[in-house]
């Protein structure tokens, strides 16, 4: 029971309650929270999809990336970045 405590404290810690920084270009995805950064190619990314109130870009091993619609100053932005996206990953 203690070292389940244990890492439900270690979850918490290091849980990402920061403001996220991501960042696209025809290499992949960076992103940023706190002094955290990290790189994801586009060959590690399985889907790109609108899904609704936000945009889903999961990635190969299972985490994913969900960027609300908040993000864009409306729908037409929202497609671009869909399509732009969609063909560096190609």
């Amino acid at each position: 029971m203690a070292a389940f405590s244990v890492f439900l404290f270690l979850i918490f810690i290091r849980g990402k309650t920061e403001e996220r920084s991501l960042s696209v270009s025809e290499e992949g995805i960076s992103t940023e929270i706190g002094t955290i950064k990290g790189q994801v190619r586009w060959n590690k990314v399985k889907v790109i999809k609108d899904a609704g109130q936000y945009v889903l870009i999961e990635r190969t091993n299972g985490n994913a990336f969900s960027i609300p619609n908040r993000a864009f100053s409306g729908p037409e932005q929202k497609h671009q970045f869909i399509t732009q996206i969609s063909s560096w990953r190609k």
